[in-house]
């Protein structure tokens, strides 16, 4: 008897960790697009046309490799809830970047794409329910890689903060 309510107890745990790790994904991922909101609909068509380093991408490619980014995570986050086996979704970020031709885009319509893919995910995220946060998915492009949807979540804030910190830089 005792060693079921031990399992339990983990189990419940472990249920309120995820919720909160889940909570503190959404709130973040909701800050960092708030912060940065107004600074990206100021910058002109040439700050977003400007490339760092020759051969590196434009900031437009930057920030339409964060809409990528979105689309791809979207579908995980959808497909793995419902998928018996881990879902194998892969990215290929050069060659969507390179076939979407982000640099041709204007400046105000990808920004408004970014936040409005971002704001549907946030909306993805709040209404997950608890028991599909640790669900698998394959991210691997060569050897799997196999990451629950909360360790997805927290690790997407994670990358838009790093290519937002190229693009504001």
């Amino acid at each position: 008897m005792n060693f079921i309510f031990i399992l339990d107890y983990c189990f419940i745990v472990n249920f309120f960790q995820d919720e909160t790790l889940m909570e503190t994904s959404v709130k973040n991922l909701t800050k960092v697009i708030r912060d940065v909101k107004s600074t990206l609909k100021k910058m002109t068509e040439k700050e977003w046309n400007t490339r760092k380093k020759k051969g590196k991408w434009s900031r437009k490619e930057l920030l339409g490799h964060l809409v990528d980014s979105a689309q791809n995570n979207i579908r995980r986050f959808v497909v793995t809830q419902y998928q018996l086996d881990a879902p194998h979704i892969i990215y290929d970020q050069d060659k969507w970047v390179s076939l979407q031709g982000y640099n041709d885009y204007s400046a105000k319509e990808l920004v408004e794409l970014w936040l409005l893919l971002n704001k549907h995910l946030i909306h993805l995220l709040e209404n997950m329910p608890t028991e599909n946060y640790e669900k698998l998915c394959n991210t691997g492009k060569i050897f799997s890689e196999q990451h629950t949807l909360i360790w997805l979540a927290e690790d997407y804030v994670n990358h838009m903060k790093h290519h937002l910190g190229q693009i504001l830089s």
